[in-house]
């Protein structure tokens, strides 16, 4: 059910000078985010702050709770999209992982933010650790749309399903055969299915 008062008593307590009961309330919201993002969406102002503090936990758990409200906050956050690029940069794995999500979450939402964010993101993706490849580019894969497909140089099917499973189960000499080939898109794999 919705409790209005109960979540802004909660998100009042964001602000907590205890960092531990300031967590566990952003934790809380987003918890309650996974199950209705709108039930959280109108707090983005104070999630955007903590996106400041020393605390890791709440720059990483306010990343979380934008992840969760991007689609239905995507003009705001597209204003903030440097703040949130540059969280990233300064960042934990966490942080990146869920700032991915917020950006193509505002990608998906209006062509004008994803012909900025696209690019961002197929970079980031060219870059990033090879063991996070599988995850960004699934998360990245709800800012895909007819406009940018071609764009695409990494087969998605290659990316989450083949790279994860050599990284995983692949002898050494797989690994150094293929996944160069992966990262680079000079590889490319299909998989039949009867």
């Amino acid at each position: 059910t919705e409790n209005r008062a109960g979540l802004d008593e909660i998100a009042a307590h964001l602000r907590d000078p205890d960092a531990n009961v300031a967590s566990d309330c952003l934790k809380v919201l987003y918890e309650a985010g996974y199950l209705r993002p709108d039930l959280i969406a109108p707090y983005v102002e104070d999630f955007l702050a903590l996106l400041t503090q020393r605390n890791n936990r709440l720059v990483w758990g306010a990343m979380i709770a934008l992840g969760v409200i991007a689609p239905l906050q995507a003009e705001r956050l597209f204003v903030e999209r440097q703040k949130i690029i540059e969280t990233m940069a300064n960042g934990s794995v966490i942080t990146v992982d869920n700032g991915i999500r917020v950006l193509a979450g505002i990608a998906s939402v209006v062509e004008e933010y994803n012909r900025e964010l696209f690019p961002f993101l197929l970079e980031h993706l060219r870059t990033c650790r090879e063991k996070e490849i599988a995850q960004h580019a699934e998360r990245i894969s709800l800012a895909v749309n007819e406009a940018n497909r071609a764009d695409i140089p990494l087969p998605l099917v290659t990316l989450q399903t083949v790279g994860p499973t050599l990284q995983v189960y692949g002898t050494e000499e797989q690994k150094k055969k293929f996944l160069p080939g992966i990262l680079s898109g000079d590889i490319h794999f299909a998989i039949g299915y009867s």
